[in-house]
């Protein structure tokens, strides 16, 4: 597997493993980090954002966004003239830093042009 320097060599939907080759090769081949210990470091982040999401705790990440959970009230449903209660569901709401909402719009004005 080969390392990945630049984000822009990412061409599909990134996922886990390409996230942590790509961290592995940010070290500027100091090898500071095995990608064990990045696999580690993200299954950890990835339990503390399920954590909090279970227990309706906020989550900001600076320069990335937000996320929180919204809960739905049940509403009722007009299906072939019985009324049904949906129940009530949880949902998580993301909102985009401005940082994240500026470097993505700044890049589609470069790609239309």
């Amino acid at each position: 597997m080969k390392k990945i320097k630049n984000i822009n060599e990412i061409k599909t939907i990134l996922i886990k493993k390409d996230f942590i080759n790509f961290i592995h090769g940010k070290q500027m081949n100091k090898n500071i980090l095995k990608k064990s210990d990045i696999n580690d470091l993200i299954d950890i982040f990835i339990e503390y954002f399920q954590y909090g999401m279970m227990n309706n705790i906020p989550i900001k990440l600076h320069g990335f966004g937000s996320f929180k959970i919204k809960i739905i009230k049940p509403k009722i449903i007009k299906l072939n003239k019985k009324n049904i209660e949906s129940k009530e569901r949880k949902k998580i709401i993301y909102k985009e830093s401005r940082l994240l909402s500026n470097l993505v719009n700044k890049n589609q004005i470069k790609k239309e042009i």
